[in-house]
């Protein structure tokens, strides 16, 4: 994450999170800031990628696109 900030700060880009405790917390997650981003990022945290499946239908149906760092998760429709 920390390589991300720092490239993202450079493009001018800013980088807007949203906390999980579990991978339940995922959809609730990316329904508290769809209205302030313009794509998901997805890294390697196994919470998140364990709860990806809600974050892909919250972005799909906001047709907003979700990338991935893990090639499991492009299967799956990143």
């Amino acid at each position: 994450m920390e390589e991300v900030r720092k490239i993202s700060k450079r493009l001018g880009l800013t980088i807007i999170t949203a906390p999980v405790a579990t991978s339940s917390d995922v959809v609730n997650a990316a329904r508290s800031i769809i209205d302030q981003v313009q794509v998901f990022l997805v890294g390697g945290d196994n919470t998140v990628v364990s709860g990806v499946g809600g974050l892909l239908t919250v972005a799909e149906k906001a047709d907003i696109p979700v990338f991935a760092v893990k090639k499991l998760l492009w299967k799956r429709g990143a």
